[in-house]
């Protein structure tokens, strides 16, 4: 993969990430219902972006290997916390939303990161 792909996979995966944590919000102003497909939605991002960055990762020098891996590790807890919302009711179901918000967005924070070296590299 070349250089310019790299950067624009990455591109592509922080941009989906992006998405995925605005979806996660606008479940904060849903009933019970609509937030749990929505956080179905969400955790499947998660787990998918999760994926095409662990392939992503294969493919870059040590110290990017590293920072992807810590996002790959930051979108499999995304999904995780998801799974466990989807699971909860009531307040219980807020509660876990905020924290799978939280989980995302320290996620594209990693990946952000990631991108950066990428470019400093380049």
């Amino acid at each position: 993969m070349t250089q310019a792909t790299q950067e624009k996979t990455l591109d592509q995966l922080r941009e989906q990430a992006q998405s995925l944590s605005k979806s996660i919000q606008a479940a904060f102003g849903a009933d019970e219902a609509q937030a749990k497909a929505g956080l179905e939605k969400a955790t499947l991002a998660a787990q998918q972006i999760q994926t095409k960055l662990a392939e992503t990762a294969a493919e870059h020098d040590a110290e990017r290997k590293k920072r992807l891996a810590e996002a790959v590790a930051q979108f499999a807890e995304t999904a995780a916390k998801g799974s466990a919302a989807i699971k909860a009711r009531g307040a219980d179901l807020k509660a876990k939303t905020l924290e799978m918000d939280a989980a995302a967005k320290t996620a594209l924070n990693k990946l952000t990161d990631a991108v950066a070296v990428q470019r400093a590299k380049g």
